[in-house]
């Protein structure tokens, strides 16, 4: 791999390696899930989800800067730690490339963008970089988001490693790796068994997933151990409850077809958390997918009304400042006398109880 001869076989070691010879990650944490079986595929992605335009720009305009190495895996070449740096080289070093991946080089690229060799860090293999990773990544400076953080603290507890070394290494509570962990096996079993498939285009929101089954009333719909910070192995759901997991994907997710139920976790996932504490609320929402109608089964009605009066207040202020831009193609004048009704029906309601008579 390299034309230096290896001095020691102890790791990591510094060397100078040929950007070409060097591979991307085929499973990068920073892609949670996938595997891509060409550099090309690998780039792809990144491109794609990485936002890589930026780094591209700075290289090409500035140079390659030698201040952090890749951390690269001797037997492969897969560089195990800087993808998005490598990814970028290769783009500036391969112009065809580029253009069949949408990506704009910059007009003028300095000669010190395009090396032939870098300084990289061998490591014997992907276990002998956590440490490092983890730091940098997992709570360090370039932090990943929680599923990529989840996806590398579950592959590391696979090659042997205790939750407690693990929470430890990572500077975590053992509590927050076992719900990331829980969250990647529940994940999982949901793609594998064709129960949840990933909206293109949209953002996952893993902390959503991880969140919900730290609370009692998901754990009993899915059932679930009632004891947060244990570890539930793969596939923890049982066959039987299969359309409840179904069921908690799509509203977290939704489909490719259907909007997700869940928007926020506040106020959204803690409305969910208390609609599966309702056996009646659950049903509703089962049946319907309509989080607000289902919600109302457990909530304090008189604080919805005072929210959806507030909310209607500010949406009726906004259309009255708006009215003049009205225009009769526009057919909202049915709108506005629903509206209108709809007010005229409030005010008599609360005109009745505020005389104190019955409604």
């Amino acid at each position: 791999m390299s034309d230096e001869p290896a001095v020691t076989s102890d790791y990591p070691r510094e060397a100078r390696i040929s950007v070409d010879e060097l591979h991307m990650d085929p499973r990068n944490p920073r892609l949670p899930g996938a595997e891509f079986p060409s550099d090309k595929l690998a780039i792809r992605a990144l491109v794609a989800d990485a936002d890589i335009d930026e780094l591209i720009q700075s290289i090409g305009l500035a140079g390659w800067q030698d201040f952090e190495p890749p951390i690269v895996e001797e037997a492969t070449s897969n560089v195990i730690e800087g993808n998005r740096r490598l990814a970028a080289l290769k783009l500036l070093r391969d112009a065809d490339l580029a253009i069949e991946l949408g990506v704009r080089l910059p007009d003028s690229i300095v000669s010190g963008a395009r090396p032939e060799k870098i300084r990289v860090f061998l490591v014997k293999d992907r276990k002998d970089a956590r440490d490092f990773i983890g730091f940098k990544h997992v709570n360090g400076a370039r932090r990943w988001d929680s599923h990529a953080k989840a996806r590398f603290a579950a592959d590391w507890l696979s090659e042997g490693d205790s939750i407690e070394d693990v929470s430890r290494r990572l500077g975590d509570a053992h509590n927050t790796v076992s719900r990331l962990v829980n969250g990647i096996s529940i994940l999982d079993q949901a793609t594998t068994e064709g129960l949840y498939e990933k909206r293109d285009g949209r953002r996952f929101y893993f902390s959503h997933l991880y969140t919900a089954i730290s609370h009692n009333p998901v754990r009993r719909y899915l059932d679930l151990p009632e004891v947060d910070g244990e570890l539930l192995g793969p596939y923890p759901v049982p066959k039987s409850r299969s359309a409840q997991l179904q069921n908690l994907m799509k509203w977290l997710y939704g489909t490719p077809d259907v909007e997700p139920a869940i928007r926020t976790q506040n106020p959204d996932l803690n409305r969910l958390v208390k609609i599966l504490s309702s056996e009646k609320a659950t049903r509703r929402l089962e049946d319907s997918g309509d989080l607000t109608r289902a919600f109302e089964d457990v909530a304090d009605r008189a604080a919805l009304f005072r929210e959806a009066m507030v909310k209607l207040a500010g949406a009726a202020e906004n259309a009255a400042r708006l009215a003049s831009e009205y225009r009769k193609e526009d057919e909202l004048l049915e709108e506005a006398l629903g509206v209108q009704r709809s007010v005229r029906a409030i005010l008599a309601t609360i005109r009745e109880i505020e005389s104190g008579e019955d409604v």
